[in-house]
């Protein structure tokens, strides 16, 4: 199980906008490569956009659907990146303060950027203007989330615990 867990983490997904959603498109980090691709939702067929320009790899993918933003989160220096959607080149923003980040979700209801840590198993919020973290707490019930997705509709954030093989549900006041 854990290799198909490994296998999923090489596309980081996230929607883009509401004529990408229809369409059926979605965009991944494929890590390997450091490339940004288009995935048809219903053949699942991979168009390469572009090289993400950067030493190092996106991991985690979030889609600000308020400002059409596509961020992207690098474990290699932990800095928050802003993804074009168009060439694939990812511009830095900055560091985040947290070690070994992965997973990556946006809050649309509130406008919040939502991001993991392996190394100290925690949830924290970024600034999107300097990418700098703020600790929300450490995640309890769930280790090593490294895929974070976020359901507008039902406002829930959803973590990978990849040492369980399991997805979870995040309290995103407290972590737990």
């Amino acid at each position: 199980m854990r290799a198909t867990v490994s296998l999923a983490l090489l596309l980081a997904l996230a929607a883009l906008t509401p004529l990408a959603a229809q369409t059926g498109v979605l965009y991944g980090s494929e890590v390997a490569l450091d490339h940004l691709g288009a995935i048809d939702r219903t053949t699942g067929a991979w168009t390469l956009v572009g090289s993400q320009v950067i030493s190092g790899s996106i991991t985690g993918l979030a889609y600000d659907a308020n400002a059409d933003v596509l961020y992207g989160c690098s474990p290699n220096n932990n800095s928050l990146y802003v993804l074009d959607h168009n060439t694939g080149v990812a511009t830095l923003i900055g560091p985040t303060g947290f070690s070994n980040i992965n997973g990556l979700a946006y809050d649309t209801n509130t406008s919040t950027l939502y991001c993991t840590d392996l190394n100290g198993n925690n949830l924290f919020t970024i600034d999107v203007n300097t990418g700098m973290g703020t600790l929300v707490a450490q995640i309890s019930g769930a280790t090593a989330v490294e895929g974070l997705g976020y359901d507008a509709a039902n406002d829930i954030l959803y973590g990978l615990d990849d040492n369980a093989d399991r997805i979870v549900t995040i309290d995103k006041n407290t972590a737990a």
